[in-house]
């Protein structure tokens, strides 16, 4: 009898030891599923992050060799895994907008890089190039807006110069003059494109201007890789 009142709670022991036994194993598989599965995308993520940092590299090296169709194909690639970087969409915006067509594509790659970089005096004076081609009015108020909201006060006041000389067709003499002395026209390519047409458009080409002429391709090659290795992503 003493053998047989001492059974309940050896078997009630030894279940209550296999439960828990049993629920530590199943929160062990558990959190050993959890890390196999975070280690796999963690590994995809490196993956997909080392392709288009080497692809990255590929475009740069194309542009630098004068190879812009490549490079394109390459920055349209990493756009498609990833519709936000930051560098695939200004490069490619600037590519097109310097040829001269497409500018509607132009234009939507540079937007989605000037919202993930807010105020950058590069892209808005491209898109306001593209703005003012297009002779929009809205468009073109509102990179003004953008620009006022840059602390470089120069740069909004030379996209001021540019909107009134080329849209609105107000001489300003003083400050074509002042301008023309500073390094703004050159600073990239749409800077020194819109201050030719608004030079031949309401104002004499001096002797002096023309001492102030470049070789484009070569701003424009330099402008393509200086601005990329800027930022990464």
């Amino acid at each position: 009898m003493e053998n047989y009142n001492r059974n309940p709670g050896q078997i009630q022991f030894r279940f209550s030891f296999f439960l828990r036994m049993r629920i530590k194993t199943s929160v062990f598989m558990r959190l050993n599923i959890r890390y196999v599965y975070f280690s796999f995308f963690l590994l995809l993520f490196f993956v997909f992050c080392s392709s288009d940092e080497e692809m990255i590299w590929e475009a740069r090296d194309s542009i630098s060799k004068g190879n812009t169709a490549e490079a394109m194909r390459l920055y349209e690639t990493i756009l498609k895994k990833n519709p936000t970087h930051l560098e695939a969409n200004r490069t490619l915006g600037m590519i097109l907008a310097d040829s001269g067509v497409a500018l509607n594509s132009a234009a939507f790659y540079l937007e989605r890089a000037e919202s993930s970089l807010p105020g950058d005096s590069s892209l808005l004076l491209y898109l306001l190039e593209i703005h003012l081609q297009e002779k929009d009015r809205d468009k073109t108020k509102r990179i003004l807006e953008k620009f006022s909201k840059s602390k470089d006060k120069e740069i909004e006041s030379y996209a001021i110069f540019l909107k009134d000389c080329l849209l609105d067709k107000k001489k300003n003499q003083s400050e074509f003059n002042r301008f023309k002395t500073t390094e703004i026209p050159a600073f990239l390519p749409p800077a020194r494109r819109l201050f030719l047409k608004c030079e031949l458009s309401l104002y004499s080409v001096s002797q002096s201007s023309k001492q102030f002429h470049f070789d484009y391709r070569t701003i424009q090659t330099e402008s393509y890789v200086f601005l990329s290795t800027e930022r990464l992503f």
